[in-house]
Formats: structure tokens, sequence, C-alpha cells
């Protein structure tokens, strides 16, 4: 089963699909992409988590991942490619292949914890570090330290919302 949309989809949690997902504009998704087979966004792919197709990953923009990008084939982007963990991909990795504006330097970035197989054909690598090598933030709370989390700050940003508003 495949997923096809002429304008956008949008997710607050993940996306999966057994075969394809294609969509004319943009993919938007809170949590993970996931298709057997290939996923191609005219426009853009925003992801909160991890993306992952069993062959192809193709925008006509930017890819921005937060966590990991897994392609069986290859990868192919307008624009700029960012994730903050793994990109593998097998074969052949395109970043700022757009033809419908000027290309700069920042169009054809490829941001990334940590490059994975495949030969990148054409864009500019900068490996971050993976996830893991970085010590993650933490804060004291009476004398006990507290690992800063996306979940934590959630909490925090909202307590901080909430007292704003009243």
């Amino acid at each position: 089963w495949s997923i096809e949309a002429g304008e956008g989809i949008e997710a607050g949690e993940g996306i999966e699909a057994g075969w394809s997902i294609k969509v004319g504009e943009s993919i938007k998704a809170g949590a993970g992409i996931e298709a057997g087979e290939s996923i191609e966004a005219g426009w853009s792919i925003k992801v909160g988590e991890g993306i992952e197709a069993g062959e192809s990953i193709e925008a006509g923009a930017g890819i921005e991942v937060g966590e990991s990008i897994k392609a069986g084939a290859g990868i192919e982007a307008g624009l700029s490619i960012s994730c903050k963990s793994s990109l593998r991909f097998n074969y052949s990795l395109f970043a700022g292949v757009a033809t419908w504006r000027d290309i700069n330097s920042a169009s054809k970035e490829i941001i990334c914890g940590k490059l994975e197989g495949g030969t990148v054909c054409y864009g500019d690598v900068t490996e971050t570090g993976l996830p893991e090598d970085v010590k993650p933030e933490t804060i004291s709370i009476g004398g006990t330290y507290y690992e800063v989390t996306e979940e934590l700050k959630s909490v925090l940003n909202n307590l901080k919302e909430a007292r704003n508003g009243e």
C-alpha cells in the first residue's frame, strides 16, 4: 500500500507506508516516516525523528530530520540535507541540485552526525558527531543533576507559557 497526496501531508506522529509515499508539496511528521520503497516530496521533508526508505528519498527542496536518515539506494534534495544522527545510503547522494534557483554553499550543505556508506556526488558534508558522542546538557535542582531532554524542555516551556498567560 502507498500514500499519495497532490498537496502536503502533515502528521503529529509518524507516517508509514508499505510501498511508497509521494506528495506534491511537503511532508511533515512529528515522529518518523517509513516507506518500504520510496519517499518523494515535490517540496520539503521535515521529520522530528527518523526517516527510512527501502530505496530512495527525494525532495524538491530540503530534507530536515531530527534523528537519522536511511535509504536503501540513494538520496536527492534540491537544497540542503540535515540530521542529528547517522545519514545512511548505499549508492548516491545529491544535495543542492535545485534548478529553480541559484545554488550557494548553504544550499548544498549536508550536515549529519555521521555519514555512512554510499558516495556523495554533489554537496558539502559536515559531520558533527553522533548524539551519543555528545555529553547531555544537565541542570541542577536542589543539588541533584538532571539530564535536559526534549520532553523536559517541552514541560518547562509549557510551564513558562502558563505562567505568562496568568
